[in-house]
């Protein structure tokens, strides 16, 4: 019997100790790793090393305990085990990406209850078979434990053999975009498009109602009222402002941009006429590879985890949002940069970070100067008015979300009125093309926006002045280069300066929810067209086309319970009524 419960604990101990300590942050890893910016090299010890210490621990107490209540204990180790695997497998609420905005908890509050009914229940059951039935807890417990411990380690062979064949295991050095030249523009022409995260069109109608001598600081600018953005968030936007083309899923993300970039786009076309390429942003893994490449402020350089203690326990508060019970979420849920504190970089460039702080300290500290080089074309992507909201209307810090969304999207715009104030000094203001614009409009699932736009020609004079016909993201090419006289070839469109007032076009925008996650990273595309008259949400309309994750065209309401009137969320209406989610079918063709 003394064997038969040396077993039990060893076999208890391991099922415990690698689904959680093992397990559990590797298959986050590989799940996630494009996200991640460290490599498994940097950090494979920690998880191995942690396992260790929990079986100690584990199998220590258990070797200590006195029969009748070691059997309790051991019974609680593996049932509390097997709950975890269970969360993390098949049970774990889905309430979208870690992106820093609010959950809405209260939403979740009676699954997370029937949750916590079942890890009790579970609990409660095997510590039942520990006290009444030792033998059959003994068979059952070890035969479970050495089963399912197999089959994470088989499946974390896998996970490592694929990772190897891919050779993405180790690399020496780590490339970034840094913010070397942010403060600098070109001494004779600049192109500048700043790029305000999540700058909603109706924070700037908002503004501009509160303060309507704001047109007189954006001198020679146009605003354009009726702008329409074409994709929910930032991962398909910023391609698609990049290239001008529209990603209906055809293969990877990042396949797409190479055949974009192999065809030429319009940014080929500047590089071409001399302009030095600046890219600024913390999303440029999704930005085509070749223009990050080619950015004068582009980084190569060695990469490192800088407090390795921190790391563990952000690693392993991952794994508690993912494997504990639901009910245990609100109060250890992360925004998804808590990585990024242990970031360090063997380089005297300082990485590019988006932050509105960054951003502001910096300006403050170095102005705006001129440059050695004669052109650039700079992109300026800043987290502006995404939340967390974490500056008020006049950019200072505040505590997060304690502003509201307008409020920040002004400081956000103060901020760029601070930079074009600089450029005004130096005398870099009148030759430069200036768009202030959004990767997308204000963002939540089901919630249709549009992003802001606003431009300003070479030699533009005057107050600000307001244009309100049918414009949109795909315009921007066409306008840049018209803007920048580099090339008078009709390749890219008309720009937005070319459009009448009572023009009809067809402007569409592709909706995507976050909420429903996936290994490839892809969503489906839900396809609205805009009417011409305003870019109010009641102008969006259905086409009934949509694109599966595979870039498979299907016709949407076939497949959506919502516009079959099986589903109808309440709660969404009623804090949202222009919040519409259309849910798949149970038929939907992945």
């Amino acid at each position: 019997m003394k064997n038969k419960n040396r077993e039990n604990i060893i076999s208890v101990a391991v099922f415990f100790s690698i689904t959680l300590c093992l397990f559990a942050p590797f298959e986050i890893y590989f799940a996630n790793k494009d996200e991640m910016w460290f490599r498994l090299s940097a950090f494979w010890w920690i998880p191995i090393l942690v396992c260790f210490v929990v079986f100690g621990c584990i199998y220590t107490v258990g070797s200590i305990l006195k029969n009748g209540i070691k059997r309790i204990y051991l019974a609680i180790c593996f049932a509390m085990a097997l709950c975890m695997y269970m969360q993390g497998n098949f049970l774990s609420l889905k309430v979208g990406v870690m992106n820093g905005a609010q959950i809405e908890w209260d939403m979740y509050t009676l699954r997370m209850i029937g949750n916590l009914i079942i890890w009790l229940f579970v609990i409660a059951v095997w510590i039942c078979i520990a006290i009444f039935k030792e033998e059959i807890f003994l068979k059952v417990s070890k035969g479970i434990a050495i089963f399912l411990t197999a089959v994470q380690i088989v499946t974390l062979l896998i996970f490592f053999v694929t990772l190897v064949i891919k050779g993405d295991y180790v690399k020496n050095t780590y490339t970034f975009l840094s913010d070397e030249g942010l403060y600098k523009v070109g001494k004779d022409e600049n192109v500048i498009i700043f790029c305000l995260d999540m700058f909603d069109d109706d924070y700037f109608k908002a503004i501009y109602e509160n303060e309507p001598d704001i047109g007189n600081d954006f001198e020679g600018f146009t605003y354009f009222s009726n702008f329409t953005g074409t994709y929910s968030t930032t991962s398909y936007s910023l391609p698609h402002l990049f290239t001008g083309k529209i990603y209906h899923n055809e293969g990877t993300l990042n396949e797409w941009n190479d055949l974009c970039t192999e065809a030429g786009t319009y940014v080929d076309e500047f590089t071409e006429a001399g302009y030095d390429l600046d890219i600024y942003s913390i999303g440029y893994s999704v930005i085509p590879s070749k223009y990050v490449l080619e950015a004068e402020n582009y980084v190569e350089a060695p990469l490192y985890i800088t407090n390795y203690l921190r790391f563990s326990c952000d690693l392993y508060q991952l794994v508690a949002c993912k494997y504990f019970p639901d009910m245990v979420k609100p109060y250890i849920w992360m925004d998804g940069t808590e990585f990024d504190y242990w970031k360090g970089y063997k380089s005297e460039s300082r990485p590019y970070d988006g932050t509105n702080g960054s951003f502001r300290d910096g300006l403050i500290e170095n102005g705006v100067t001129l440059s050695e080089s004669s052109r650039q074309f700079k992109f300026i992507h800043i987290n502006a008015s995404h939340y967390p909201y974490d500056i008020d209307e006049n950019a200072n810090d505040v505590e997060k979300d304690s502003v509201t969304d307008v409020q920040c999207a002004r400081g956000a715009l103060r901020m760029v009125q601070w930079y074009l104030e600089e450029l005004k000094k130096n005398g870099g203001y009148d030759e430069a093309v200036i768009i202030i614009t959004a990767d997308h409009g204000y963002y939540w699932d089901g919630v249709l926006t549009s992003p802001v736009c606003l431009i300003k020609p070479k030699g533009a004079r005057g107050v600000l002045q307001i244009n309100s016909v049918p414009a949109s993201q795909v315009d921007l090419p066409a306008t840049l280069i018209e803007l920048a006289g580099i090339n008078s070839v009709d390749d890219y469109g008309k720009s937005i300066f070319e459009y009448s007032q009572d023009e009809d076009r067809d402007r569409f925008f592709y909706q995507y929810y976050l909420s429903e996650t996936n290994s490839s990273w892809k969503w489906r595309l839900i396809e609205y067209k805009i009417d011409s008259a305003g870019n109010d949400r009641e102008n969006f309309h259905l086409t009934d086309n949509e694109y599966t994750i595979s870039g498979t065209k299907i016709p949407h309401k076939m497949y959506c319970k919502t516009c079959n009137g099986e589903y109808v969320n309440k709660e969404d209406e009623q804090k949202e009524p222009s919040r519409v989610v259309h849910v798949k079918r149970n038929n939907y063709p992945e």
